[in-house]
């Protein structure tokens, strides 16, 4: 096992209020995590989808600053919908099909 590339994350129950046990970890040189990115999604120590819609937005907010500065360097007002369409659109849309699956699987 790469100890360098692992992480432990302890998942808790939501709306648990008791007070966490600090289990020691299984090994010593591997850090312990509230959250981790594992395929491109975000899991948090209380599987709440809260972090992954944050780092979402926070991305989606730069793609469309840089579509602003393209704007500003001369980027023709009719391709700024297809930059839309093939950053920020596709970048949400990636990510409703990784959490519901492809459109017409069921």
């Amino acid at each position: 096992m790469n100890v360098a590339k692992s992480k432990e994350i302890i998942l808790k129950p939501r709306g648990a209020r008791a007070k966490s046990l600090q289990l020691p970890p299984p090994f010593p040189n591997i850090e312990r995590v509230s959250k981790l990115t594992a395929l491109g999604v975000v899991i948090n120590d209380r599987l709440t989808s809260t972090d992954h819609v944050t780092e979402l937005l926070a991305s989606c907010t730069k793609l469309v600053y840089a579509m602003q500065v393209l704007k500003t360097h001369g980027l023709p007002r009719q391709s700024l919908p297809h930059v839309f369409r093939a950053t920020v659109e596709a970048k949400l849309i990636n990510r409703v099909v990784q959490k519901n699956g492809p459109p017409g699987l069921f």
